[in-house]
């Protein structure tokens, strides 16, 4: 019996697929760009949430490790410590939450990221409280 090639219906329903969680609307505040900064911070770590801490400095003198710097648009670099806290810490807190929705992003934002992050951590990290 000779080979085949079949494709499978999940592979049809990943076709027209841009962005993670599905497409997206002219009005919605995730893009492209918003997307590549949250899978960014997953691969920057933890320690790029403060560049200048005396850890980072001196592992920067010592070794030569880069640590990423912030971003020049504040609006993406609110997301990008958003995007740290729900990669990297277990529970995220109000004081994320609120910056995150002073920049620009909405309830739905926050809860697509943190499934998003989830899907991809493997376990879903808490919010400390929906301001």
């Amino acid at each position: 019996m000779a080979f085949q090639h079949q494709r499978l219906d999940s592979d049809v329903a990943w076709e027209g697929r841009h962005e993670p969680l599905g497409p997206t609307n002219d009005n919605d505040a995730l893009g492209r760009t918003e997307w590549s900064v949250i899978d960014m911070a997953r691969g920057e770590g933890p320690r790029s949430a403060n560049p200048n801490s005396f850890f980072n400095r001196l592992t920067s003198k010592l070794f030569g490790i880069a640590i990423a710097r912030p971003l020049a648009n504040e609006r993406l670099e609110t997301l990008r410590r958003f995007a740290l806290a729900a990669w990297f810490r277990a529970e995220i807190r109000t004081r994320d939450m609120r910056n995150l929705f002073a920049a620009g992003f909405s309830s739905n934002d926050a809860a697509r990221i943190i499934a998003y992050v989830g899907l991809h951590r493997g376990s879903v990290p808490e919010v400390e409280a929906w301001p």
